[in-house]
């Protein structure tokens, strides 16, 4: 599954927020307040933490698939039930 996140570092509070599904691709577009700095990879390391408690499984099933330098970002969620 593949989603695309909108992320806004240096936020007061975590929080996830569904923005849209688009209906031509299926995938899902969110956007995540995130408390961590955008250096080092902190920000992209708190993303990986979040989405993959937001979903409920474990952080190696998530991956920043496409543009990990960049505010909108594509995962990949790999996980086999």
């Amino acid at each position: 599954m593949d989603i695309l996140v909108r992320v806004i570092p240096w936020s007061k509070k975590i929080k996830i927020e569904k923005e849209w599904k688009d209906l031509l691709s299926w995938i899902e577009i969110y956007k995540v307040n995130l408390t961590a700095k955008p250096i080092n990879w902190e920000a992209n390391k708190q993303l990986i933490k979040v989405i993959s408690e937001f979903f409920w499984i474990k952080k190696r099933f998530v991956s920043i698939y496409k543009w990990e330098t960049n505010k909108v970002k594509l995962l990949k969620i790999s996980w086999k039930p």
